[in-house]
C-alpha cells in the first residue's frame, strides 16, 4: 500500500486489434515446403514448413474452444518422477530445443547421439527427482556451455567454510571463511570423505558442461562439495584429519570470496587499481578525474562485473565500428539444416571524455571470467587497449534462454553466438592472456594475489619506459 493523491488504473478494454507484423527473418520456406524425416525403423514423418493462411486464420480453422480445452487439460498434467514416460518426456524436450536451437553445434564436437541415448537409459533407472535432475544435467554437459544450468528440487545448498582448487597438481586450500579451524591457505588436502582429494574434487564432473580448463577449474572449486546443511566431510589436510560441517550457504560462502577483495586502490607509482566486480560505474565516473591523472590503470575482471562496460568509452579516440561480433541465429529448418544465418550487431559504444587510454593498462582475467565479462574483454583485447595477464577465460558468452520442463525444473543455455572481435570461435575457448600468470601453492600461502603483483611489476616498467 501507497499514499498519495492520485493513482491509475491499468486494464484490458476486452477487445484487441490484429496486423500484419514484419517478418520474423528475411529468409522463409518455400510456400507449401515439407520435411520428411525418419523417426525409426520403417517409420516416417513428413511436417509442413508453412502454413496457408485464409484471412485472420491458418487452414484449416481449427475450434477455439477445443484448443483452450486442449490447454486445459495439459495443465492438469503432474509431473510424476516415479513414472518413465514423465522423465523421457523431459530428456526428448530438452534434447530438442538444445539440438534444434543451439547456435554452436557447427563449432563444436557435440556427441548428440550419444547424449541422448545415454539419458534415455539413465531415465529407466532414475528413482528420485534428484536423480532424474542429474541425468538431464549430464546431457547438458555435452554442449560445452558453461552457461547450462538445470534447476529444480531443493535449490538451496551448503558449503564448508574452506575452498580449495587443483593448483601444481595438487588439490590445495585457496581460502577460509571460519577462524579457529586450524586450516590455512596453501595446505594440501589429502583426502575427502575417503577419496583421494583429486578424485573427490573432480566427482560432480560429469554434470557440469567443460569450457576452458581454467573455468572448469572454478567450477569444480565451488560445487565439489556442496551439499545438505550440517552433513559432514571429512578431511585429511596435511596428514591430519579434521571434520567439517557443510554450515555456509554456498551462495553466500562464494560471495564472501569475491567481496573480500580490494574495491578500488592508488598503489606506489600513481597506480590506479579498479576491481570491477565491485565497483559501480557511478563511482567510476566520480573518480575519472583522478583516473586521468594517473600514470597506469589495473582493471580487475576475475569475476562478474557490475554493469560498468562504459569506461571502456574513456579509452576510445573515436567511436566503437565493431559491428558484428553479437550474432544473432536465424533459425529457419529443423536440426539447423541449410546453413543458418545471423543478425550481426554490436555495443555501438561512443567515445567519451576524459580520454585514460594514453598510459599503460592492464586487464585482469582468469576462468571467471565469463559471459558478460567476457564482452568486455573481447574489447580490451580486440582494440589492444590493454594487456591481459591472469589465466584464460571460461569462453563462454551469449543471451541466456530459460525454458521450464515439467516438475518445476528450470533449464539455461546460450542461446546466442559471440565470437571475438575479429570474427574468431570464443565458445570453449576464451581469451587467451598476453601473459600467463598461475596460483603458487607459495603465493597462496603467502596471502599474495600473483596476478596483481605481475600487472603491478609489468605497469611501473613501462611507466619507467616512459619516462
Amino acid at each position: 500500500m501507497h499514499s498519495g493523491k492520485q493513482s491509475a488504473v491499468i486494464s484490458c478494454p476486452g477487445f484487441y486489434e490484429q496486423f500484419n507484423g514484419q517478418k520474423i527473418f528475411s529468409a522463409t520456406p518455400l510456400k507449401h515446403e515439407l520435411i520428411y524425416e525418419s523417426l525409426a525403423k520403417n517409420v516416417f514423418c513428413s511436417v509442413p514448413l508453412s502454413l496457408p493462411i485464409i484471412e485472420d486464420h491458418t487452414y484449416p480453422h481449427a475450434n477455439p474452444d477445443e484448443f483452450s480445452q486442449l490447454k486445459s487439460d495439459l495443465d492438469l498434467i503432474e509431473f510424476d518422477v516415479s513414472s518413465v514416460n514423465s522423465r523421457l518426456g523431459n530428456v526428448i524436450v530438452l534434447y530438442n530445443v538444445l539440438k534444434h536451437f543451439y547456435p554452436y553445434d557447427d563449432v563444436l564436437d557435440i556427441d548428440w547421439t550419444g547424449m541422448l541415448k545415454a539419458a534415455i537409459r539413465k531415465s529407466f533407472i532414475d528413482e528420485s527427482l534428484e536423480e532424474h535432475i542429474l541425468t538431464l544435467r549430464s546431457l547438458m554437459a555435452g554442449t560445452h556451455d558453461g552457461h547450462a544450468s538445470i534447476y529444480g528440487g531443493n535449490l538451496v545448498t551448503y558449503s564448508p567454510p574452506i575452498f580449495y582448487e587443483k593448483i601444481e597438481s595438487r588439490i590445495v586450500v585457496t581460502e577460509v571463511l571460519e577462524d579457529e579451524l586450524g586450516i590455512q591457505p596453501g595446505d594440501v588436502i589429502d583426502s575427502i570423505d575417503g577419496f583421494y582429494s583429486e578424485d573427490f574434487y573432480y566427482q560432480k564432473s560429469p554434470y557440469f558442461s567443460k569450457t576452458s580448463d581454467a573455468h572448469f577449474n572454478q567450477l569444480m572449486k565451488f560445487n565439489n562439495a556442496k551439499g545438505e546443511k550440517d552433513t559432514e566431510l571429512e578431511f585429511v589436510i596435511s596428514g591430519r584429519t579434521i571434520k567439517l560441517k557443510r554450515s555456509i550457504e554456498t551462495n553466500a560462502a562464494i560471495g564472501r570470496v569475491f567481496t573480500g577483495k580490494e574495491r578500488m586502490k592508488k598503489y606506489d607509482g600513481n597506480i590506479i587499481y579498479l576491481n570491477l566486480t565491485q565497483v559501480s560505474m557511478p563511482e567510476i565516473v566520480e573518480q575519472l578525474t583522478e583516473i586521468s591523472d594517473s600514470d597506469g590503470i589495473i582493471l580487475d575482471l576475475r569475476g562478474y562485473p557490475v554493469r560498468n562496460h562504459e569506461i571502456i568509452s574513456h579509452f576510445f579516440k573515436s567511436d566503437d565500428t565493431t559491428k558484428n561480433w553479437l550474432r544473432v541465429p536465424n533459425y529457419i529448418y529443423p536440426d539447423q539444416k541449410n546453413s543458418t544465418n545471423f543478425d550481426g550487431i554490436g555495443w555501438n559504444l561512443k567515445a567519451k571524455t576524459p580520454y585514460i587510454g594514453n598510459k599503460p593498462s592492464f586487464l585482469l582475467v582468469d576462468g571467471n571470467t565469463f559471459s558478460y565479462g567476457e564482452s568486455i574483454t573481447g574489447f580490451f583485447q580486440g582494440y589492444g587497449i590493454a594487456t591481459l595477464i591472469g589465466q584464460t577465460t571460461a569462453g563462454t558468452n551469449g543471451t541466456v534462454n530459460p525454458f521450464d520442463l515439467l516438475g518445476g525444473i528450470n533449464v539455461r543455455w546460450t542461446g546466442m553466438r559471440v565470437v571475438k572481435h575479429d570474427g574468431s570461435q570464443l565458445q570453449g575457448i576464451g581469451f587467451t592472456p598476453d601473459v600467463l600468470v598461475t596460483k603458487t601453492r607459495q603465493g597462496i600461502a603467502e596471502g599474495r594475489d600473483e596476478v596483481l603483483e605481475k600487472a603491478l611489476e609489468l605497469a611501473r616498467e613501462q611507466i619507467a619506459n616512459d619516462d
